[in-house]
């Protein structure tokens, strides 16, 4: 008998919580880091969109879901009542999704919500799910499509429409192996993730003598990183004494733990537009939400018995978590780093002499130098913007520390984060020297501020300019 894959549900109760973004991006890794033969499912009937995240246009949807329920109807029809030995064809209405790279021939394939155009939204409302089921065999029409989806791909991966719904029902019940469960943390978000994975436990086994229950994966998402740590630790609390009993055994007696380190952190900068962000750039995938969704599609791989010792070993490092010594000697570097930014502030901060004017000479480290204004104000930008960007790789340790989610990647670009503020702070340096005749007329703790903010916020400092480089260099200049 040929093996068949496994169907697994992205739900959330509520909507705003990434689901999409998560399924796209579980989906894209799971083709081209895994090797694996992937389908990914717009079930969002009311609301699709996921044919968006790999830039598939919504006039290259010539059949999707609503369209093949649609022609098994009408098929049915033909038939006189009698099921037509083959309900619908799934393989024809499968867009391929182009890959850069994939491991070991992965793939990636949609299937639509539907044709798009003026009348998409009409046939949705207009479809009546009680009848589909009552009259026209829906409930061996979905067996069928279950069985036809698990032969076409290893792994298919079902967006399901939020909300207590038919279609809801349908993705947590009838077809899946797996139901992941995204939530943020709010009181209607637990209550709702507690009510259905509830449900999913009571109701799945209902449905036929040969239906299992499905796994339930829990993920908190869209965390604040760094706002309001106090409320989040509280609401992470709160989700952990009331999900826990839904968490893998072996983690239920350490639920806050499992929570914090399976999170799914929000990022304000990957809000905007909508291509996977785990394999946009080589310089994301060490960023945490990207690590997370690999963690998640690693999760998925294990339970679906596809994850293999040689698996394992080939990727041990890039989603392994940091040891101590490596944590300690990471601390060490970054905090004589950030003591030699400060040192350096401090030795190149201006003197003012009798007359108001900045004194020229100093020594740092027993060595005597002569500045004028500009280029000293120059090397304090230099030195504050170093110093901003050693806070906020400070920061995020920190964080990532007490989350227990420290992981290598992450280390390996904290060495080059204070020399990439620094030149952050170039930049800042060179609008200052622009903008003034006279250095040293200018408000010094007003520029060391200026370039301790770019500093800071140096990552969306470098996407700006890296945008604005990109709008230079593409412009048509007919």
């Amino acid at each position: 008998m040929e093996k068949q894959g496994k169907i697994i549900t992205f739900y959330s109760y509520k909507g705003g919580v990434g689901r999409s973004m998560a399924l796209a991006n579980v989906g894209w890794l799971l083709a081209t880091k895994y090797g694996r033969n992937v389908l990914v499912v717009d079930w969002d009937l009311e609301a699709p969109g996921l044919h968006r995240f790999f830039g598939i246009g919504e006039n290259e949807i010539d059949t999707g879901l609503i369209d093949l329920f649609e022609k098994y109807k009408t098929r049915l029809k033909e038939e006189k009542g009698s099921l037509p030995t083959t309900l619908v064809d799934i393989k024809s209405s499968l867009i391929k999704v182009p890959l850069k790279e994939a491991l070991n021939g992965g793939s990636l394939s949609l299937l639509g919500a539907g044709k798009q155009g003026s009348g998409y939204a009409k046939r949705v409302n207009e479809f009546d799910w009680n009848d589909f089921y009552e009259t026209w065999h829906g409930y061996g029409f979905f067996e069928f499509l279950k069985t036809e989806l698990k032969q076409t791909a290893e792994i298919v991966l079902l967006d399901s429409r939020t909300g207590v719904t038919d279609i809801g029902s349908i993705c947590t019940l009838q077809l899946p192996d797996i139901v992941v469960l995204l939530f943020a943390l709010n009181e209607q978000n637990i209550s709702g993730t507690e009510f259905i994975a509830k449900s999913i436990i009571e109701n799945a086994p209902k449905l036929s003598e040969k239906a299992k229950t499905p796994v339930i994966m829990i993920r908190p998402a869209r965390v604040e990183k760094y706002l309001e740590q106090d409320k989040k630790n509280e609401w992470e609390e709160k989700a952990s004494k009331r999900l826990r009993k839904y968490l893998p055994p072996e983690n239920q007696d350490n639920a806050l733990k499992f929570l914090k380190q399976n999170s799914i952190p929000y990022i304000g900068a990957y809000s905007f537009g909508e291509t996977p962000l785990a394999t946009e750039s080589v310089d994301r995938q060490a960023d945490e939400p990207a690590v997370s969704f690999d963690a998640l599609a690693v999760s998925i791989l294990k339970v679906c018995g596809l994850w293999t010792d040689d698996e394992r070993r080939s990727i041990a490092g890039s989603i392994e978590y940091a040891s101590a010594r490596l944590i300690q000697v990471s601390l060490g570097y970054l905090l004589g780093i950030m003591a030699l930014f400060a040192f350096l502030l401090v030795k190149l901060w201006p003197s003012i002499d009798t007359l108001g004017g900045w004194v020229k000479s100093g020594s740092i480290f027993g060595i005597h130098f002569s500045l004028n204004p500009t280029p000293r104000l120059f090397l304090i930008s230099l030195v504050a913007a170093g110093l901003g960007a050693c806070l906020t790789v400070m920061r995020e340790l920190t964080w990532q520390l007490g989350n227990k989610s420290l992981r290598r990647p992450f280390l390996r670009q904290l060495y080059l984060q204070p020399l990439i503020g620094m030149v952050s702070g170039f930049f800042v340096a060179l609008l200052t020297m622009n903008l003034i005749r006279d250095a040293s007329q200018v408000s010094v703790f007003s520029v060391a501020a200026i370039a301790a903010i770019v500093g800071i916020f140096y990552e969306q400092v470098w996407r700006k300019l890296v945008d604005i480089f990109k709008v230079i260099l593409t412009n048509d200049q007919r």
